[in-house]
């Protein structure tokens, strides 16, 4: 933190609560969301944030829990803050739009990680863009596939009103399609299974 302009800016933190999304009441994806932070004092002191502390960020007239906040309490210029967001997405039956991934924020990121575990039965295809690497893939025992990549600190990017994201920064764009049953259009056998690079 240099000045209070920014202990007052990560004062708090704001993040998504765990939420399941239906379709005709047949529920089709589940997220999983969860928040870590720690402060680092210049005397070598470092504090683990209590998540205990998060409350609920609601809306509407029934009150329904959008997100969740945390305070970071004791925060002063000169301090330096860590922190990690987690989503865990399970997905099912339905062609979905495209996860985008994008490697560049206003400030450096230590770890940037990606990893997707995809049934055998689902097509994936993902393109990079402007530089973004290229994922990694296994294959486990039971079939399943494992995609994604590690990025270590990655430095930040200006962002601003003459610049375009989609030109300009890297990320990766990745479709994910139930092409073995139920596609309105058709596929190709050599288009059903697997994961394409373009």
């Amino acid at each position: 933190m240099n000045d209070a302009n920014a202990v007052e800016e990560y004062s708090d933190f704001d993040f998504s609560t765990d939420r399941e999304t239906k379709v005709e009441g047949y529920p089709y994806q589940y997220v999983s969301s969860a928040f870590g932070a720690r402060v680092f004092k210049p005397n070598g002191m470092v504090i683990n944030v209590d998540c205990s502390n998060a409350y609920s960020i609601t809306e509407g007239k029934k009150n329904k829990v959008v997100e969740r906040r945390i305070p970071i309490p004791g925060l002063e210029p000169g301090d330096v803050i860590e922190y990690f967001y987690y989503d865990e997405v399970w997905l099912d039956e339905f062609d979905l739009e495209p996860f985008i991934f994008l490697f560049a924020r206003k400030y450096p990121m230590m770890l940037y990680k990606i990893e997707c575990h995809i049934d055998p039965e689902i097509t994936v295809e993902y393109r990079n863009f402007n530089g973004a690497p290229i994922l990694l893939g296994s294959i486990k025992k039971d079939g399943t596939r494992v995609l994604g990549i590690e990025a270590i600190e990655i430095p930040k990017r200006e962002t601003g009103e003459w610049m375009s994201s989609a030109r300009q920064l890297p990320y990766i764009k990745m479709y994910v399609m139930n092409n073995q049953r139920g596609s309105l259009a058709y596929k190709p056998k050599s288009a059903r299974i697997g994961v394409y690079c373009g």
